[in-house]
């Protein structure tokens, strides 16, 4: 990881997304989520946000590979020759206007029809309690 001089920090956002073995999301306007662990599958036109377990549609592969677990590792490290061919390989898989230096294009991304019915029945049942009228104490 680099960081440059004016600005020697990285910004995240930490999103809770499963609590105890069930989806969880955040319904507050401009911080909503969605629930549930995930899984992004690149096609040759779009990438998919799916559930972590679904199959990829025909002609996506799966982008996400679990490297730890229980916070240990499940492999030895990946060799530098392996993470120079595998980055290589993911570029050259991504739409030339994704690959522009200048005013790049973002790879289109599309939801998941299983994705998107979890999260409209749990954002309805979430509305549901009393108490929650889309803030930040619905999740």
């Amino acid at each position: 990881m680099g960081v440059t001089a004016d600005a020697p920090y990285l910004d995240s956002a930490y999103k809770l997304v499963a609590y105890a073995g069930r989806p969880v999301m955040k319904l507050s306007r401009g911080k909503a989520t969605w629930p549930g662990a995930k899984q992004v599958h690149r096609g040759p036109a779009c990438d998919q946000l799916a559930l972590r377990d679904e199959p990829p549609p025909r002609g996506h592969e799966p982008l996400l590979t679990a490297v730890m677990r229980a916070g240990r590792r499940l492999g030895p490290p990946e060799p530098l020759a392996q993470a120079r061919q595998r980055c290589a390989a993911s570029l050259a898989g991504l739409p030339p206007a994704a690959r522009a230096l200048r005013n790049p294009a973002p790879v289109p991304v599309t939801i998941s029809l299983a994705l998107a019915a979890m999260r409209r029945r749990l954002a309805r049942d979430l509305r549901g309690r009393p108490g929650c009228r889309g803030s930040a104490a619905c999740h």
